[in-house]
């Protein structure tokens, strides 16, 4: 499922409307198929069967419905989780639940620039947080870069926002306490593109550094 990087098309769950919205949105093929294709056995896909345990178990705990949720994962588990917790918090199923958390480790892309508009749509009406974390070095953030499809070339994008995590030596520790990594997709010009080009491409992450050095980029929130 990792290596499935082409793109399929998916019907927008976000029914409201909002700037740079489309009714279909190009999701991993691999991460996507996982959670929405439906079950031979079934005929219901993973992600209904998450939204069905995430209900019960819920409703067990608070019969009222007035629960919390968050979702977490690492690797694959956490291109799982952007996708499930995006699905959770545009269904009007769960619209009486307070915002969605999602915080996710080593996570690769999932979704193109449509789906950064319908993600930051959910965030600015509140649905939705999250916290992205990786580690200088660790190639699985920096995949996919695009969908290597000639007739309909996307490039994949992270959503949410990006706590980078660097080596810590001696040098590190001193400058760690007074640099957070924290960065956030506020504008989608093409300066900004190239900028997070520079940022997370494969050269620049996985070059070995000397012990006790490590990279910290400049904070935009």
């Amino acid at each position: 499922m990792n290596l499935k990087f082409d793109t399929n098309e998916y019907r927008n769950p976000v029914k409201q409307n909002y700037p740079g919205r489309v009714d279909e949105l190009s999701l991993h093929s691999g991460f996507a198929l996982y959670l929405l294709r439906k079950r031979k056995d079934s005929g219901i896909s993973k992600l209904q069967e998450i939204f069905d345990k995430i209900d019960d178990i819920g409703r067990e705990m608070a019969p009222d419905g007035n629960y919390k949720l968050s979702i977490t994962g690492h690797s694959l588990g956490g291109a799982l989780a952007t996708l499930c917790g995006f699905y959770v918090a545009a269904r009007s199923r769960f619209a009486h639940l307070p915002t969605i958390y999602v915080w996710t480790f080593a996570a690769p892309r999932v979704g193109t620039q449509a789906f950064i508009h319908a993600w930051q749509h959910l965030e600015r009406t509140g649905r939705i947080r999250h916290a992205r974390f990786s580690s200088t070095q660790d190639l699985v953030p920096l995949v996919p870069f695009c969908n290597f499809e000639m007739d309909d070339l996307q490039f994949y994008k992270h959503v949410g926002i990006r706590v980078q995590l660097h080596g810590v030596g001696r040098v590190g520790k001193w400058r760690i306490k007074r640099n957070l990594d924290v960065t956030y997709p506020l504008r989608h010009d093409w300066s900004s593109e190239i900028r997070r080009c520079f940022m997370n491409n494969i050269l620049a992450n996985l070059t070995l550094k000397p012990a006790g050095e490590f990279v910290v980029y400049s904070t935009s929130l």
